[in-house]
């Protein structure tokens, strides 16, 4: 498996409730650990959005999440696992 730098990371997201008719949508921003900064790969990871969705006070199955923008902080080393 190929070595991935970890980065600390500002995750731009928009959030809204899954369950209703009329979605508001609400803008956020999460700080934590990621190895990439290509969106589609980061919407399609169910441990980043469960982890974006748990910042929010929300269940995974319960809300829609979309990232906007990854913005890096800071690199902190490599790794061939998942977090």
């Amino acid at each position: 498996m190929a070595k991935r730098k970890i980065h600390l990371a500002k995750v731009y997201f928009k959030i809204s409730n899954a369950k209703t008719i009329n979605r508001k949508w609400f803008s956020r921003l999460h700080e934590m650990f990621v190895t990439t900064n290509d969106l589609k790969e980061l919407n399609n990871d169910k441990y980043v959005l469960s982890k974006l969705a748990k910042s929010s006070n929300k269940k995974l199955n319960d809300v829609m999440i979309i990232i906007n923008a990854v913005e890096f902080v800071s690199e902190h080393g490599e790794t061939t696992n998942r977090f």
